[in-house]
């Protein structure tokens, strides 16, 4: 018999329990809204969504897909849609379906989450449904649900039961399927380089290829208007235009070559609305099927994905700005009359005092007062760049990278007013900068280190440069050098002449470094797909690794604060390191974010994390609350194959979900009293627990090993 393990982690400290220990769990938040983590505790947010994806909406309600969530807004008032809800996903989001009450999300590997959401305001999680393959879009009509699963091709499953779906058929396209559509008894499917792809799926546990038939360009979407089938062919194919009277002889009868990159087509009487990229909306007149004729153009100077049609309005995702919601009452003639932005996705942070500094792509430079922790809020921006994508703070001025333009110097003494005074463009590509004293040192991509005079922030002017002979991504400053974190490694190089840089010595890291952060006598390198490096540079011209810690996923960022490394992991979230020997570094905590983490700022109270969303986050190994922990802890005994409880009041639940968020065991309304929760007939993995007792809630996390 194979011994089973059980080790409950709890927040204030990580604890490897034995039979017959007493634990305490302690609350750290409602489980709706916590991610993996251990030993790290979450503060605060702002939300930056990233891209605007696709647009649905029902009745009153837009739903919004972006990278890593679907926003619920009320449009019932057109010019100023309303935030009700946002449904965070494990992973990216490549499509969705609405059916009825129910949201369906395609999660690629983690496959589908389905979403009770009769209330918008209060979307209720049901459950993930781990498909075979990659769930990369999917269509639900009545009891079906049509996913597209990568290589795995068209699955089927009937959902007449949305808590346990049933998978009763399956289906291989000759292409790659970007979109289906389902229509009578028939699925059509934009097939990627093979065109339109027609299947009959009148009996679900046996779909069969009915027709196939090729298009010039990439077939991405398509739309069913009748007896047409209109097919987004992306940058070659522009619009075509089918007849499926007889769908296993799909005839060809007009196209329209657009100006753009064909993504997304919706038609609605004798109108068609294209999705083309960044040539915007287009809108045709397709009365007569062998002749569409353009009526307008409607263009965002932004990459717009997907357009949906309601009464006289057309919802668009448009990037970075979000939804726009365009009156197309006269098709050749629109006009814009409302809008939701999503604000990008955050990849860089600087902390002084009392705000946060964050870069936001195209989007632009943002300010976040964050002097209150629990409800940090943004207080000002900057957008007139190409992309942000780096920034130091000194007094008041804000030194920004911009991958097109160079470097911007942006005035913040009043952040609700913020000017820009001083621009300079570097000869590569600016990844990143920092100040010191008089003078701007800039990792610029291929053009190596680029210094520059700001001491007149008005007039920066370049003293020199050095070819660092590889891409430049990071740096820091730490005394007379400059430690640079290259595609190949690091370098360290001399700057106590700014004027005259020398390269001292170098490092060939495994991997390819983003970060770079140094303390002491020691360098920390986030090397990708290689972890955390740990360099002695006690001699700068001969650096030293002395110790590594693989993290789980690829590290863009580190920032080290006394004993500890905290590491942006991009799909693994912020990873805490204990680098108290260096030569033997050791993982003690993490907070897993549906984003990318992809920069990390902490001092010795707190964590900024830019993860798509900008987070506040407590590394809770050095920050025990100081609470009267008699009101909110209650005692658990942990044994071999179960552990043990007392509950005090007769309202209460105890529920365990794992780690997808399924729930795997559930009671409630038990009589005060001492009670046992057997884990024996649980898999080994991560789970949550939320235990209900009278009016007070406690969560926490236990992992079982077998």
């Amino acid at each position: 018999m194979k011994k089973f393990y059980l080790t409950l982690f709890i927040l204030l400290v990580l604890i490897s329990v034995s039979a017959g220990e007493m634990v305490y769990f302690k609350d750290f938040a409602n489980p709706k809204d916590v991610y993996d983590s251990l030993n790290m505790k979450r503060i605060g947010k702002v939300s930056y969504y990233g891209y605007a994806r696709k647009v649905y909406v029902v009745d009153t309600i837009a739903f919004v897909q972006t990278d890593y969530h679907v926003l619920l807004l009320n449009v019932k008032n057109k010019n100023n849609p309303v935030f009700l809800s946002e449904i965070a996903a494990p992973e990216y989001i490549n499509g969705f379906s609405v059916e009825g009450n129910y949201l369906y999300i395609a999660c690629g590997l983690t496959g589908i989450g389905i979403y009770d959401v009769s209330d918008p305001s209060n979307p209720i999680f049901i459950r993930f449904y781990d498909t075979s393959g990659s769930a990369f879009n999917i269509f639900v009509k009545d009891t079906f649900a049509y996913i597209l699963d990568g290589s795995n091709g068209l699955v089927i499953l009937n959902i007449s039961n949305v808590s346990n779906p049933v998978e009763v058929g399956y289906f291989n396209s000759p292409g790659w399927e970007m979109s289906i559509l389902v229509s009578g008894n028939y699925a059509y499917i934009a097939d990627g380089d093979s065109g339109l792809c027609i299947v009959d799926v009148s009996n679900p546990a046996s779909p069969s290829k009915v027709a196939s038939i090729d298009t010039p360009g990439y077939a991405y979407d398509l739309f069913v208007s009748g007896n047409y089938v209109y097919v987004a062919d992306g940058y070659w194919g522009g619009v075509r235009i089918f007849d499926v009277t007889n769908p296993s002889n799909p005839v060809e009868t007009g196209y329209y070559d657009t100006n753009g990159w064909a993504l997304n087509v919706n038609v609605s009487g004798n109108y068609a609305y294209v999705a083309d990229g960044y040539w915007g909306i287009s809108i045709f007149d397709v009365s007569d099927k062998t002749n569409p004729v353009l009526l307008s153009n409607f263009n965002f100077v932004e990459w717009v994905e997907y357009v949906f049609k309601e009464n006289n309005y057309l919802y668009a995702s448009v990037s970075e700005l979000g939804l726009m919601i365009i009156d197309v009452s006269n098709p050749s003639i629109p006009a814009q009359v409302g809008g939701y932005g999503v604000y990008g996705l955050t990849y860089n942070v600087h902390v002084v005092g009392n705000y946060a500094y964050v870069t936001n792509g195209s989007c632009g430079f943002r300010i976040i007062d964050i002097s209150n922790k629990f409800n940090p809020y943004e207080v000002g921006s900057y957008s007139n760049v190409y992309y942000s994508n780096g920034s130091y703070i000194v007094g008041n001025y804000a030194y920004v990278t911009d991958i097109s333009w160079g470097l911007r110097i942006l005035n913040i003494s009043d952040p609700e007013n913020i000017t820009q005074v001083g621009i300079y463009d570097t000869p590569g590509y600016p990844n990143n900068v920092v100040v010191s004293g008089n003078y701007a040192y800039i990792a610029d991509g291929d053009s190596g280190l680029c210094i520059v005079d700001v001491s007149n922030p008005t007039s920066p002017s370049k003293v020199a440069s050095i070819d660092t002979i590889g891409y430049t991504c990071n740096i820091f400053i730490s005394g007379n050098y400059a430690y640079l974190a290259l595609n190949n490694g690091l370098k360290i190089v001399d700057i106590s002449n700014p004027s005259s840089p020398v390269v001292l010595g170098y490092y060939d890291s495994p991997g390819w470094p983003r970060g770079v952060f140094i303390l002491g006598n020691y360098a920390y390198l986030a090397d990708g797909s290689f972890g955390l490096r740990i360099i002695d540079i006690t001699n700068p011209a001969n650096p030293q690794e002395v110790g590594y810690y693989d993290t789980p996923g690829w590290s863009w960022d580190v920032c080290v604060v006394g004993n500890y490394a905290y590491i942006a992991d991009q799909n693994t979230g912020v990873r805490v390191i204990d680098v108290t020997d260096p030569a033997n570094p050791q993982e003690v905590g993490y907070y897993d974010t549906p984003g990318e983490a992809r920069d990390v700022w902490a001092d010795s109270n707190y964590v900024y994390l830019a993860s798509g969303f900008f987070y506040i986050l407590k590394n809770t190994l050095t920050n025990i609350e100081k609470e009267n922990l008699k009101d909110n802890i209650t005692k658990m005994k942990v044994n071999l194959n179960s552990f043990e409880y007392t509950l005090n009041g007769k309202t209460n639940e105890i529920v365990v979900y794992d780690i997808a968020g399924k729930q795997v065991s559930f009671e409630k309304n038990k009589n005060p009293g001492n009670y046992v929760l057997n884990t024996k007939k649980l898999k080994k993995g991560v789970y949550f627990i939320k235990l209900v007792d009278g009016k007070k809630e406690f969560n926490g996390k236990f992992i079982i090993v077998k």
